[in-house]
């Protein structure tokens, strides 16, 4: 999981294209990626990893299931001391496919945070808290002409034994379109909540994006996006704004029985301002990654709710 700072930047994978309609293997992917945040206010290093796969099978050419898992480091180090905190994530789906262009899906999906190690230049201290994030919910994936669209909404759990006894009741959603101009141009836009209540109080985040995406050929493309959202802890919190650029290379590399790759890199700025207190602070981001196909299909997998 993310600060919340880091969070609020965050856009949403849009899965697009015609859905398969066949028994058997629907592919798997591997993703892989590493971000760095930088402003005046973080610590000199602080970075995101995180490495997933997903995958998927179709017991008939209509009802198939979704499996996925993932890991997330999330670290800040100044001078001699350090932060790291890793969490571990599960999801399954089960869903039924309509036709060649429409599925639908329901989900359950746990994210743990797994150790929090702390170093402050001597012995380290290590912390094994016993936090989950339990959702289930819908969700539908459905192409139209040139209109891909995705969406889910679902409710669950956050809560631990290290958190006391009443586990907080989480309500997530999200929308993402997309529109192909012409086989070049796409236009693109996404919203997603998160929203936990608890006995005292609640927390909510909500992120938007729009953006453009030119592909110069079958390679290789462009996307250009604004994005913003809000943080809100009871009356207080945050809002953010900002923008970014990203660059696509697809490549195939028919090895260990792989079909293609993306390499991709992003950089984006937000400005962070609080709803009282001091001034607007700017968080500069550079990630890059890489997503390895296996399968013909594995572009087309839903893309769930996530913290990160």
């Amino acid at each position: 999981m993310k600060s919340v700072l880091v969070a609020a930047a965050v856009s949403t994978a849009l899965a697009t294209t015609s859905v398969a309609q066949t028994a058997g293997d629907q592919g798997s992917e591997v993703i892989l990626s590493y971000s760095n945040y930088s402003s005046d206010i973080l610590p000199s290093n602080v970075s995101l990893l995180y490495f997933g796969t997903n995958g998927a099978y179709n017991f008939t050419p209509n009802i198939g299931i979704q499996y996925g898992v993932g890991y997330n480091r999330f670290g800040l180090s100044e001078g001699g001391s350090s932060f790291t905190l890793d969490t571990v994530s599960f999801e399954f789906h089960g869903y039924y496919q309509l036709n060649g262009t429409t599925k639908f899906g329901v989900f359950v999906s746990d994210m743990l945070l797994e150790q929090i190690v702390l170093d402050f230049g001597g012995p380290s201290l290590s912390i094994d808290p016993d936090i989950f994030n339990l959702m289930y919910g819908a969700e539908v994936m459905t192409s139209l002409g040139g209109l891909d669209i995705e969406a889910y909404a679902g409710t669950g759990k956050f809560g631990g034994d290290d958190l006391g006894s009443t586990d907080a009741t989480v309500l997530a959603y999200g929308l993402d379109v997309a529109y192909a101009l012409n086989s070049s141009l796409t236009l693109d836009a996404g919203v997603n909540g998160y929203n936990i209540d608890v006995s005292g109080g609640t927390f909510k985040l909500l992120t938007y994006s729009v953006g453009a995406e030119y592909a110069f050929n079958s390679n290789l493309s462009l996307r250009g996006y604004v994005h913003g959202g809000q943080i809100r802890v009871d009356s207080d919190g945050l809002n953010m704004f900002g923008y970014g650029l990203g660059v696509d290379y697809d490549m195939p590399v028919n090895v260990l029985g792989g079909s293609d790759m993306t390499l991709y890199a992003k950089v984006s700025t937000t400005q962070i301002t609080p709803t009282s207190g001091p001034g607007s602070e700017d968080v500069l981001k550079y990630e890059i990654g890489l997503r390895w196909n296996f399968g013909s299909t594995s572009d087309q997998f839903f893309s769930g709710p996530t913290l990160y």
